[in-house]
């Protein structure tokens, strides 16, 4: 074989979901030396898992990726050839020429991947004394001395100093963070403590909130490189001589090391509810009333408006995040009561073209870690996850680990952290998620997604309806010795069912469906959980649960600890409940009672479909196959085969990748009880090719 090209990367490849097949047209001669490259925003990452590959030893080919992507990734492949050598030849030895040939084939493909790393690096003139290491770091020192300067002609207001310094700087794309709430979001003074860097080329909207109320605040009129002192980071604390620190700072220090010129909008003012964002407008139309006189929606909406527009090149533009660092002063309220004002607030923005609910990655959080076991903060926690529901963009941040200096505030150091967290949120996919941060990847908004029950024998459909959050999270949750919130639900007596989440699961691999659930009832129903799958238009296979368990509230520990519970989910032609469906799966949780009278409670912490990659157990299938047939793997894995049998005559043991070309892969003598072992790859066919009069075994192992 020769070398006949210098390419060594194919892409990007535009991603359109979790997987695809994209084409390689460079030559690799073992899958190890090609690195498949995720770029996701301006992060890249090697993908491993799941990945197969065809043409290896050719100079085109195609890579399968089962998962890992999601729409709007990017893919590279890349080929890198290790810098080994790894043939010993033997003096007056034998040498095969093949083996010679792909050696030097190797060392010229290290060769290429080299200079394929070269041409992306930073490389100075001939004539250049300085090193390229010392090159590199003026060349930074460069950006960040351009970076300045741009700081420098906004601090000034200015717009032909702008427009000078420009010129010269390292263009940074705007991101535009949009902050309301509580003391939180505005500074505590006991807030001290943590990093207190103000990069340049982070910039804070100069309004004044010092005064706590919306009588004394003060109205920005500019862009200020943020600086402690300077509105609005200048809550103070005179005892320790230091300002508070800042929870959006802490975000936007974040954004700024990605790349960004961050500008930040915050309005906040300690010890007020939701309603002090709410329009009179908005208050009126749902029966509400303004508690404690606090409003600031004359000033915000104007004043948001003003400083979105004052960014360079976004004027008229919505904000690129909105943090909502707020809930304790609400958090006594029903769950759904607080959840429907907090949308109001977003829905009110949205009007005014400040944000939008399908773009805008909002990000809101649990109340600081004081009183975990509280009723205030499981509250304050059920409105936020259940509005997740109607808010599909919204994400909401732990605070487990987060130390507080009063019992109610986050120290300095925390709200670094708690920032930090923040920002991360919006860098990641708008699913819901639940209290343990693993996200839950649900597909439809349970508002339109609700599945009808009378397909379901179990289900009295004249009963059932879908569960909404529950009204006084102490009834589900103050028994129990552990913290952990999740979502919760309650039926009363004389009703029964709920669909929790819909899955997409979009490849026929093993697969493990697992719930943890805390429940109690009033009485004797059955507590019931079931998989429904769904085919590739959406219809309802039949019949149409594939997995379940039950348990009645005399062997279940309801007033204990959560359970886990979990069944394991095949592809078609291995043992256990089998995925019918070759291409699309849609699964449902449902967890339901089934008594008439009982008052039903969920505390549901959990609820994932987990893929297993690894392991796999033999699997019994004599009676699904038979001689003189083949048979196809469909999956995306190899799949091991076990077969033995006596023939009259002697057979053998084929594999085909197109069905036409047969290749023996074993035999079967005459006879004789001779056992064969092979692999079948993916999307290759495999068969017997003759009689076989006594078939003694045939198992297949797969992930």
């Amino acid at each position: 074989m020769t070398v006949e090209s210098t390419k060594n990367k194919s892409g990007p490849f535009n991603a359109t979901g979790a997987g695809g097949t994209f084409p390689r047209d460079f030559l690799i001669l073992d899958e190890d030396h090609l690195r498949v490259i995720r770029v996701r925003g301006e992060i890249e990452t090697d993908l491993t898992a799941g990945v197969s590959h065809t043409g290896i030893g050719e100079a085109s080919g195609t890579v399968v990726v089962s998962s890992g992507l999601r729409a709007g990734d990017q893919v590279y492949l890349l080929r890198s050839v290790p810098n080994l050598q790894r043939s010993d030849y033997n003096a007056q030895g034998r040498v095969r020429t093949d083996q010679v040939e792909t050696d030097l084939d190797l060392l010229e493909m290290q060769i290429q991947d080299h200079g394929e790393v070269l041409d992306r690096a930073l490389v100075v003139p001939v004539s250049e004394e300085m090193p390229g290491e010392e090159a590199m770091r003026e060349f930074l020192l460069a950006a960040e001395r351009s970076a300045a300067a741009g700081a420098a002609a906004i601090r000034a207001n200015n717009a032909a100093d702008l427009a000078e310094a420009a010129a010269g700087m390292v263009v940074r794309d705007p991101y535009i963070i949009l902050v309301l709430g509580q003391s939180q979001a505005r500074g505590n003074a006991g807030s001290t403590g943590g990093d207190y860097s103000t990069p340049e080329g982070v910039f804070f909207w100069d309004n004044d909130m010092s005064g706590n109320s919306s009588a004394s605040f003060v109205e920005g009129t500019a862009w200020r490189q943020a600086a402690f002192g300077t509105p609005p980071l200048n809550i103070w604390n005179g005892g320790q001589s230091l300002y508070a620190n800042n929870l959006a700072l802490a975000a936007a220090r974040k954004a700024w090391k990605q790349g960004f010129a961050v500008y930040v909008i915050q309005i906040a003012i300690g010890g007020t509810p939701a309603e002090t964002f709410i329009t009179d407008a908005g208050l009126s139309a749902n029966g509400w009333t303004r508690t404690g006189g606090e409003d600031m929606t004359p000033f915000m909406y104007p004043g948001i408006r003003t400083a979105i527009d004052a960014v360079p090149g976004r004027a008229g533009s919505a904000a690129d995040a909105l943090f909502w660092v707020h809930g304790g002063d609400n958090a006594f309220e029903l769950p759904e009561t607080h959840a429907s004002k907090v949308k109001v607030v977003f829905d009110e923005l949205e009007t005014a073209g400040l944000i939008d609910q399908q773009q805008t990655p909002i990000v809101s959080s649990q109340l600081a870690t004081y009183g975990e076991r509280t009723t205030k903060i499981k509250r304050h926690a059920a409105a936020m996850y259940s509005l997740q529901y109607r808010c599909p963009t919204l994400r909401v941040v732990e605070t487990v680990g987060m130390a507080t200096h009063d019992g109610i505030h986050a120290t300095g150091r925390a709200m670094g952290e708690w920032g930090a967290r923040y920002f991360d949120a919006t860098m990641t996919p708008p699913v819901y998620q639940n209290l343990l941060g693993r996200p839950l990847p649900m597909e439809a908004n349970p508002d339109t997604g609700f599945l009808d029950f009378t397909y379901a024998p179990a289900i009295d459909n004249a009963r059932a309806a879908p569960w909404n959050p529950v009204s006084t999270v102490s009834d589900v949750m103050d028994a129990y010795e552990d913290s952990i919130l999740g979502w919760c639900f309650r039926r009363a007596a004389g009703s029964q069912g709920v669909v929790v989440c819909r899955y997409k699961w979009d490849k026929p691999t093993r697969a493990k469906a697992v719930i943890e659930v805390a429940a109690r009832s009033s009485g004797t129903s059955a507590i019931g959980w079931r998989i429904y799958e769904f085919g590739a238009d959406g219809e309802l296979l039949d019949p149409p649960f594939i997995g379940q368990w039950f348990e009645n509230n005399g062997a279940y520990p309801f007033n204990g600890s959560a359970r886990s519970f979990s069944v394991e989910i095949n592809p078609s032609g291995s043992s256990g409940p089998t995925f019918r469906n070759e291409t699309r799966y849609w699964t449902f949780g449902l967890v339901y009672g089934t008594g008439t009278g009982d008052d039903i409670r969920f505390n549901l912490r959990r609820f994932d479909i987990e893929q297993v990659t690894t392991g796999g157990a033999w699997v019994n299938v004599l009676g699904s196959r038979s001689p003189n047939a083949a048979y196809t793997n469909t999956n995306d894995h190899e799949v091991e085969v076990a077969l033995s049998g006596v023939p009259t005559a002697q057979q053998f043991v084929q594999v085909s990748e197109d069905g036409s070309s047969w290749i023996s892969v074993g035999r079967l003598s005459a006879g004789t009880g001779d056992t064969c072992t092979f692999t079948v790859p993916i999307g290759h066919q495999y068969r017997i090719n003759g009689p076989v009069e006594t078939l003694n075994f045939w198992a297949e192992r797969r992930r």
